[in-house]
């Protein structure tokens, strides 16, 4: 089953081949770490999978007989003993379940509610499920105020919420066993459905939603699940001109909960469009101050020029995106568009809500590349808000997708298999019953037409008495849904492969470090080598610099100052055969004198001395010797002093060391004596004074 192609000027379509491949990876792939939290609720994410993969025709080529088989049995393993499903097999005791540890491991209301959910969608006859046991726990799960629990907890206590999520999911049990009939059914009594009726009456606000608790703000959420449970207990207000039945009935203003629901729609589709407004000039107590927050005007850009250029009459202008929130002043959400429009489809009233922009929101901002839906625009997908926004574009009527019952949150196809199980249909018997079928003609028909032996064919309604039911024949729809035998392309999964990834974490890690390893020391090894051809760069640009100094200085030595020997050869004309030096030309005048260095370390001292250069090659100036000799002799030989930053080292005559001796006891005794004489003779001194 393939997507239609999109109306002309219209962008928004359904990535189709793209969710399926979302759908079937998380179907049979490993979920991301970000879903370890969630393994007790495996239950609900098993459910979510396979019903978006039905929603989308896929469920069947998904899944063959083995692997369907294989899901059926891990749901009725989940079952427990004394009735009632667990959410995942994470609490499962096992053989050592004892009557002191099943306060662990109890019937769990939301994981009973979606285990029947999938086995109905993997077309199980529910022949396994223990119905009578749980029918017996969904009354013990009902509190004396009418609201229903998550669990029941030690003395038969009822544990967990109290809000119409776990009313919708108790609703949902018993429509699944037992449907709409109410009273005893095989010997078990009905839950007491006034008093839930009650219940969500008093969580009922004046604006017209729906909340948690009596006197708390209205959430579509609650909203939702709280008219989802009163049409699975067939207990919503009954439309006009039908007549009452006397029966306590929800939403007791209907006008109200219409308004609340369709005013849902919002343009605060980001962070970006809300403008705070707290403390404006129209923030007063004569205006409505509650909303701070309102929307750029760029989110809704206006169509009327585009309607014009089309030869429409005049109209206003046509939102581009539309959000939906789930309470007053909040932002767009992907769940709460389900949670509104569901609300609206089982109250009958889903043409109130302008479903054409809200699908181009969820097309254009919410629709992953990859897949799936997120919760806000630019959000990746995950499991939930990508199954309820594929929920919503199905009950728009999209293109490729099956029509799905909104309360149920599941295709008709799965709702209708399980009305049709033998079992049920002895409980639900058809509301219309005739005793004579075989002889029974309708009043509005004459005898002649229905003994005629012409083929019947009447354009408006056709009936059969052998099932007594009535069916009335509408007329073609005004869009017929396009599919394409083109089917999406097939995965298919290696298990040595899968096991070689979730096996191989530690040896692909070790593969990496070495592999960082050996790239440090081959970008180690390439920067040495480019410092060394640095070096050698460096060094022979030195070396020849050198050489061109020294050549500069024989060349001033030599007395040719500035002159070029390539220059002046080129000038003779002939060139001349080479007849050695001339030994008896002019000496050059030799060149003595001393040069003193100093750099930050140590002070050198360089002497330039002149010498002769003849055939037997360098031969020292005898002058320099001996003037050389002279200065050595004046300085009689002395050390030529090197000058440094040290501090000169001056050589002193070594201290003789005193030699020290302990004193005697009667040294100290007569030392002692003599102190005390000095201090005597010194006060009868100061006395005598």
């Amino acid at each position: 089953m393939c997507p239609a192609v999109s109306a002309a000027g219209d962008e928004s379509t359904l990535n189709y081949s793209r969710q399926i491949q979302y759908w079937r990876r998380n179907l049979k792939t490993f979920l991301p770490n970000a879903y370890t939290g969630n393994d007790n609720n495996r239950m609900y994410i098993a459910y979510f999978t396979l019903s978006a993969l039905d929603i989308l025709g896929d469920l069947q080529p998904a899944l063959s007989a083995e692997e369907r088989q294989g899901f059926i049995d891990w749901v009725y393993h989940c079952q427990l003993p004394e009735g009632g499903f667990r959410p995942s097999p994470a609490t499962d005791f096992g053989s050592q379940r004892s009557e002191e540890n099943r306060k662990w491991d109890p019937a769990h209301m939301p994981g009973t509610f979606f285990a029947l959910l999938n086995l109905i969608l993997l077309g199980d006859d529910l022949s396994r499920v223990k119905r009578r046991e749980i029918l017996k726990w969904l009354n013990q799960m009902q509190r004396p105020d009418g609201s229903f629990g998550e669990f029941l907890g030690e003395g038969g206590r009822v544990e967990g919420g109290v809000d119409t999520r776990f009313g919708y999911m108790g609703a949902g049990i018993r429509w699944i066993l037992r449907g709409t009939v109410e009273g005893t059914v095989e010997g078990i009594p009905d839950v007491d459905v006034d008093k839930f009726v009650k219940c969500i009456q008093m969580s009922e606000v004046y604006d017209g939603g729906i909340s948690e608790a009596p006197f708390h703000e209205a959430h579509a959420g609650f909203t939702c699940t709280a008219i989802s449970a009163l049409y699975l207990v067939d207990r919503l207000p009954l439309k006009p001109p039908q007549p009452s039945d006397n029966r306590i009935r929800g939403v007791t203003n209907l006008h109200m909960t219409l308004h609340w629901l369709v005013s849902r729609l919002t343009l605060t589709l980001d962070e970006e469009d809300a403008l705070d407004t707290y403390e404006d000039e129209t923030d007063s107590a004569a205006t409505c101050h509650d909303a701070h927050a309102f929307v750029k005007l760029k989110s809704y850009p206006s169509k009327a020029g585009e309607m014009s250029f089309q030869n429409q009459p005049t109209s206003h202008f046509e939102l581009q995106w539309v959000g939906v929130n789930g309470r007053c002043n909040k932002i767009a959400d992907t769940c709460y568009s389900y949670w509104a429009c569901a609300s609206l489809a089982s109250l009958g009233y889903l043409e109130l809500m302008d479903t054409k922009p809200i699908r181009r929101w969820l097309l254009d901002k919410i629709q992953h590349t990859v897949g799936g839906f997120g919760k806000l625009p630019g959000d990746p997908p995950d499991i939930y808000h990508s199954f309820l926004g594929l929920v919503v574009l199905a009950m728009f009527g999209e293109a490729g997708l099956r029509d799905v019952d909104a309360a149920l949150c599941m295709t008709n196809k799965a709702k209708a298999h399980i009305e049709t199980l033998p079992w049920r249909k002895a409980i639900h018997q058809p509301h219309r019953q005739f005793p004579n079928a075989d002889n029974f003609q309708p009043s509005n028909f004459s005898s002649s037409i229905l003994h005629s032996t012409t083929p019947f064919h009447h354009p408006a309604v056709t009936f059969s008495t052998k099932n007594l039911v009535f069916y009335t024949k509408m007329p073609p729809p005004t869009k017929k849904r396009k599919t394409s035998s083109s089917a999406p392309q097939e995965i298919t999964f290696d298990p040595a492969a899968r096991e070689e990834y979730l096996t191989g974490f530690h040896k692909r890690k070790q593969a990496r470090i070495k592999h960082a390893q050996e790239e440090s020391a081959r970008k180690e090894k390439e920067e040495k080598l480019r410092l060394r051809r640095d070096l050698r760069k460096q060094r022979k640009e030195n070396l020849e610099r050198h050489v061109s100094e020294v050549n500069q200085l024989l060349r001033e030595a030599n007395g040719d100052v500035g002159g070029n020997e390539d220059t002046q050869g080129d000038e003779s004309g002939d060139e001349e055969e080479f007849q050695g030096f001339d030994d008896a030309g002019q000496e050059p005048e030799p060149i003595d004198r001393e040069d003193e260095y100093v750099d930050e370390e140590k002070f050198t001292t360089v002497t330039i001395e002149s010498v002769g250069i003849d055939r037997s090659g360098f031969t020292k100036d005898a002058a320099g010797d001996e003037a050389k000799e002279n200065v050595d002799g004046e300085e009689g030989g002395k050390p030529k002093r090197v000058w440094t930053k040290e501090k000169p080292k001056i050589e002193r005559p070594k201290k003789k060391k005193v030699k020290f001796r302990y004193e005697s006891k009667a040294d100290r005794k007569a030392e002692r004596v003599k102190v005390k004489a000095k201090r005597k003779t010194k006060a009868e001194a100061r006395k005598a004074k």
